[in-house]
């Protein structure tokens, strides 16, 4: 007998949840210390760029005392196996579920992102994109914002340059809520 739309969709949930809860019991590192891996890499890969190994995360690891090789078969389990794989992919909201109101990594807040949105949809049509991150910088630094940790959150959505951010982004698939009158930061 088929199950039906309602009854698969029940059991999707219950799956995505189950890997989750397994991911977060296995990890050598708590959804803090992941946020905590992520600044500290985000922050010298937007200064420095990367060289495609995990030096950056073993330094990270290894000035808190963890155990590095643990740390790094666990990323490696879930794809991570360079410092741009931590900037882009390694998201706890992504391996353990929604936590902070938010689905995924995300320093502006509802209202701010939607206001970033329409002043990009407005601006990159008259000015251009230079396939960089000129207006979003611009508009975060006039409201003294971060660039670096907001442009690396992007780069993790996918959304490389202005245009992108345009075209990729929807708030829908970071906050876990949807009112403009929430304002989760």
């Amino acid at each position: 007998m088929s199950r039906s739309k309602k009854e698969r969709q029940q059991a999707a949930i219950r799956e995505y949840a189950r890997r989750r809860n397994a991911a977060r019991e296995s990890s050598p590192l708590s959804a803090e210390q992941l946020d905590e891996l992520w600044n500290y890499v985000a922050l010298r890969y937007s200064a420095n760029g990367h060289d495609g190994t995990l030096t950056m995360t073993n330094t990270w690891l290894t000035m808190i005392n963890a155990d590095v090789s643990v740390c790094i078969d666990f990323l490696a389990d879930h794809n991570i196996k360079s410092d741009f794989d931590v900037v882009t992919n390694c998201d706890p909201r992504q391996l353990f579920g929604t936590t902070d109101g938010k689905a995924r990594r995300m320093p502006l807040t509802y209202g701010q992102l939607n206001e970033l949105l329409d002043h990009l949809a407005d601006t990159v049509p008259s000015v251009g994109c230079n396939h960089d991150y000129t207006q979003t910088e611009l508009w975060l630094k006039i409201r003294d914002l971060s660039p670096w940790q907001t442009t690396m959150a992007f780069s993790g959505l996918g959304a490389f340059c202005d245009c992108e951010i345009v075209l990729n982004i929807e708030p829908c698939n970071i906050f876990s809520h949807s009112s403009p009158n929430e304002d989760a930061g």
